[in-house]
């Protein structure tokens, strides 16, 4: 691999990026969730928009971490500033979902009637440990969305003993390696289609052809997720190798929108949560990283777009309990564009104030050294994503 001071340049499209991506998801759960209010189903587009997104923060991870990892980095530090940037914004959130749940009666992200939750399973996603069980009971507990970190924890402790693995491939050896990370990414939808059926007639589920247990162990299971991370890792090292291709980030956003809306047309939707839009969102990442690297001039690497990728995980975190509250107190009775309007207007100031008094004074007090908390130093690049 190159010396680490090739992986100093910071990549501000890639924040850009997040912010877009957490938009999107925000996007999703209005139209989700607004239509499960009104009894009907959400456009598969629009639900296909947000699996998309989780799909590329994930191997966006791989990619950050790979990129910012030092050589003087230890297991223990690594670990630390991980914990110190994923912890407390989460149980802040978790704090607030808890006392809207069971203190004022707002109800849960809960997709099937008749699922319940316990307070075993609200005690799980504060341990981020819920979608290791692929029920119900767990996926939906606490902060719904806090399912992701639960994979991200995962990725996080595995880390240490995947980056030297990575480290050692050689560079004309990278791609091979990603196309074989990417054939296993299909691997896992073909496996859990072969082995299981659909689910009950009248299920949710079952009319975008999937079972509850099939979408748990594809979407939410973290060991189904890690060959996403491992291609993020690999992305990273053909970037620093500079054996990156002519990408435009363009381009690589017509391929995934062409994905999004031709795929559910020749593949089955299970196909469409992990598997059909890796490549074009492996190609948009490696796109971002080489604009930036050439000094490349764009909108996504703007200060304001940066700045909104910094609020992008408080952002990701609060929404969803935003959008079940305009919901409830609504009565349903707000058409999606006023839901998502005053979600939104909800939503973004509570991320700003999680970033501010939260998750940026944490990080300068758990995850720097303590010279660079004291000087107000930036944060290295990939410690911010």
């Amino acid at each position: 691999m190159p010396p680490p001071s090739a992986a100093c340049q910071r990549l501000p499209s890639l924040a850009g990026l997040r912010w877009l991506a957490s938009l999107a998801v925000f996007i999703c759960h209005v139209a989700v969730y607004d239509a499960v209010v009104r009894g009907g189903m959400p456009s598969t587009q629009l639900f296909l928009l947000g699996t998309a997104s989780v799909s590329f923060f994930f191997v966006l991870s791989g990619f950050v971490l790979t990129y910012a990892w030092r050589n003087s980095d230890t297991a223990r530090l690594f670990w630390r500033r991980r914990l110190a940037r994923v912890y407390p914004n989460h149980l802040v959130v978790w704090s607030i979902v808890m006392l809207l749940f069971w203190g004022l009666g707002v109800p849960r992200a809960d997709m099937e009637p008749g699922s319940s939750v316990s307070a075993f399973g609200d005690l799980a996603n504060a341990l981020l440990v819920n979608t290791l069980i692929p029920l119900r009971e767990f996926a939906a507990a606490g902060n719904s969305v806090a399912w992701s970190l639960t994979c991200d924890l995962l990725f996080y402790l595995l880390f240490p003993v995947l980056f030297p693995l990575i480290a050692r491939i050689p560079g004309k050896r990278l791609v091979a390696a990603a196309v074989g990370t990417v054939a296993v990414v299909w691997l896992v939808p073909v496996l859990i289609t072969l082995n299981m059926g659909a689910g009950p007639p009248g299920s949710r589920f079952a009319a975008v052809g999937m079972s509850e247990l099939q979408f748990a162990l594809l979407y939410m299971f973290p060991f189904s997720r890690l060959p996403e991370f491992v291609l993020g890792m690999l992305l990273a090292r053909i970037h620093l190798d500079g054996a990156v291709p002519g990408i435009q980030i363009v381009s690589a956003l017509c391929l995934l929108a062409a994905t999004l809306f031709l795929g559910p047309l020749l593949v089955p939707v299970l196909f469409m949560l992990t598997a059909a839009t890796v490549i074009p969102i492996a190609l948009l990442i490696l796109a971002a990283a080489g604009r930036d690297a050439r000094g490349g001039s764009s909108w996504l690497r703007t200060p304001t777009m940066v700045y909104l990728g910094d609020l992008s995980y408080g952002f990701y975190l609060i929404h969803l309990p935003v959008i079940l509250c305009v919901l409830h107190y609504s009565g349903g009775t707000w058409g999606p564009a006023w839901t998502a309007s005053v979600s939104f207007a909800a939503a973004f100031p509570a991320a700003v104030l999680l970033y501010s008094l939260v998750e940026r004074p944490c990080m300068r007090r758990f995850s720097v050294r303590r010279t660079k908390a004291a000087t107000g130093a930036p944060l290295p690049v990939g410690e911010e994503a």
